[in-house]
């Protein structure tokens, strides 16, 4: 496999820092994921408030597949000298421990880069490093979704509340961040013999997230609230119910190209010739009146045959699917985002497969995370 050969300590809990782990783990690292003697406070997420309860630790497991656990207090000097004996034969240190906690338990790229000069050390924080936030804490619900603007702007009206996110919606995505960054070390490493320290933080990948909208305000244009569908600024860009209750989201882009498409798939040629919907300007102009009669059109119709219909036509258009659609979705199968999983103890028969996809090479099958200092 790949990476085959590579030997990764991680000491993080939760979602990032161990997330990113694990992809290197199903490339073929060697991962130890070393615990405290309570063990990482994630195995006890499949019971908190809000996630549905299955006998099987389905959080744990996503994101510990392809590991071996370890157990070490690192407030004892000798657990803390075994774990430096650990980082002078491996090749990579995964953290998302506080800076304050990293300083306290002796684990700073300070602390552990000089023993071993081909370490790589690669780090998750809040906010970032350097700056007056650097020790403060947080998780992706707070420093990515909140803070970068993305809570405030996904709601559904103006005068709707801020828009919450769901557990690890945000953690996940930074995992790959990191994982791009430990590869991007590995190799300058192959290059230059050395290792050296690669970060990504919360509150970054919040911005990267919401990008157009920053990039917009830092060039000094000014903000307006997302209005309602109803109100939408633009007719084709917008969300539509069918008669069964589906919805889905119509994106024709470019509109002018594709504006005769979308009139073929709804039967409408009249429109055609309504000056009201003659070019992209009128239509703009007449929006909320073309909103009312695509409403009208698509609320005819249950979603199989619009989805049909629309597909036929060379339409682009998203389902909103739910999460009772994932399991029997074909594509997600057959495309390779999800992948069999044949552990039992995973208590399931399909998993996610890290979203990264290189030809020729083999990815570990997926199964449970390990016991607590199971090695």
């Amino acid at each position: 496999m790949l990476l085959d050969g590579i030997r990764v300590i991680e000491a993080a809990t939760f979602i990032a820092g161990p997330a990113a782990a694990m992809i290197l783990g199903e490339f073929g690292a060697d991962v130890v994921k070393i615990e405290s003697p309570d063990g990482d406070p994630f195995r006890q997420s499949v019971g908190a408030p809000g996630n549905p309860p299955t006998p099987f630790n389905y959080p744990f497991n996503m994101d510990n597949r392809h590991k071996r656990s370890v157990v070490l207090d690192l407030k004892q000097d000798g657990d803390r000298v075994r774990l430096y004996d650990m980082v002078g034969e491996a090749d990579v240190f995964i953290t998302n421990s506080p800076l304050g906690t990293r300083a306290r338990l002796g684990i700073r790229d300070e602390d552990l880069l000089p023993l071993n000069e081909r370490l790589i050390y690669a780090s998750v924080t809040a906010y970032g490093e350097t700056g007056p936030e650097a020790a403060r804490t947080g998780f992706d619900s707070t420093a990515l979704w909140a803070r970068s603007g993305l809570m405030d702007m996904v709601r559904p009206a103006p005068d709707a509340p801020p828009a919450r996110s769901l557990p690890g919606m945000g953690d996940h995505p930074t995992a790959m961040t990191l994982f791009a960054a430990v590869m991007m070390a590995l190799y300058r490493r192959e290059r230059t013999g050395k290792g050296g320290a690669v970060s990504t933080n919360l509150m970054a990948n919040g911005l990267w997230w919401n990008a157009f909208q920053t990039s917009a305000i830092l060039c000094g244009a000014e903000h307006k609230q997302r209005p309602a569908r109803e109100d939408a600024a633009n007719a084709l860009h917008n969300l539509y119910r069918c008669r069964d209750g589906r919805w889905f989201h119509l994106v024709l882009l470019p509109e002018d190209r594709n504006w005769p498409k979308l009139i073929a798939a709804l039967e409408k040629p009249e429109w055609l010739d309504d000056p009201r919907y003659q070019d992209r300007p009128a239509r703009v102009a007449n929006r909320h009146a073309l909103i009312a009669d695509l409403d009208a059109v698509f609320a005819a119709r249950d979603w199989p045959d619009w989805r049909e219909i629309l597909i036929r036509h060379a339409v682009s258009f998203g389902e909103v699917g739910t999460l009772a659609d994932i399991p029997n979705d074909a594509q997600m199968r057959e495309s390779g985002a999800l992948i069999p999983c044949d552990d039992p103890e995973t208590g399931a028969s399909l998993a996610l497969a890290a979203p990264l996809f290189l030809k020729g090479e083999k990815r570990r099958k997926p199964k449970a995370g390990p016991l607590l200092g199971g090695g």
